[in-house]
């Protein structure tokens, strides 16, 4: 046991967890993040469009006629690019839920709600319980640094990316083994700079979570179709 890394601890938890296995607590915090995800994501459609509205130009292009519903408007998108648009609209007006120093829910419903509707086959108390350990390690990771994310000079990506591939993960039901191959695969997606932040006319830091979003649905789909990831992530 004392040679296993976290990563491996996460897979086998991961696996494992059920919707019973939550505390009321965990259930309702879950639920308020996807509510609140939806709501701010509702909200950027008509908002904060300086820096929403290129993501949509771009993707509104690749209409997949058997793809998932693009949130807000009526066009279909394949599983990664509906999370990259989600996720897009999930940080826009900056209002998405926050916990010690980071925002746990937007990376994770983001990538997590494109998966599932694209599956067809997730229950909703499958889906709680992968928006909970996505929103867990999130913030594990948060509080495990002991000081602001930011003051490392590093954006949100590093906790984000994780908790968005443990979710999608969860969503697909993979077993401990590949649930830690997408740990080892998403460590190689975690880079961020405070830059998006200090700098002037980025307009990153608005639109960050469509990428955590779909590099976390995207691992989780390659871990599943047998791609390892590193050891020790």
């Amino acid at each position: 046991m004392a040679n296993e890394d976290a990563s491996v601890l996460f897979g086998r938890a991961t696996a494992a967890l059920t919707y019973d296995d939550l505390s009321e607590s965990e259930v309702d915090c879950a639920k308020r993040g996807i509510l609140d995800t939806l709501g701010v994501c509702l909200a950027a459609t008509g908002a904060g469009t300086e820096y929403v509205e290129p993501v949509r130009s771009l993707l509104a292009k690749d209409d997949v006629p058997s793809g998932v519903l693009a949130l807000g408007y009526g066009w279909r998108l394949t599983p990664g690019d509906a999370a990259l648009w989600m996720g897009t609209l999930a940080h826009a007006v900056d209002f998405d839920d926050y916990a010690d120093n980071v925002h746990p829910s937007a990376p994770v419903v983001t990538a997590a709600l494109p998966l599932a509707q694209s599956l067809g086959t997730v229950d909703g108390r499958s889906f709680i319980a992968a928006v909970a350990a996505g929103q867990d390690i999130v913030v594990r990771i948060s509080l495990a640094i002991r000081q602001l994310i930011s003051a490392h000079g590093w954006l949100q990506a590093m906790p984000n990316v994780f908790g968005a591939a443990l979710a999608s993960a969860k969503v697909l039901g993979l077993d401990a083994e590949r649930t830690q191959d997408a740990l080892g695969l998403a460590l190689h997606r975690v880079s961020g700079t405070m830059l998006a932040i200090e700098g002037v006319g980025s307009g990153y830091r608005a639109v960050r979570d469509g990428f955590y979003a779909r590099d976390g649905l995207l691992i989780g789909q390659l871990a599943a179709a047998g791609l390892g990831g590193d050891d020790g992530a």
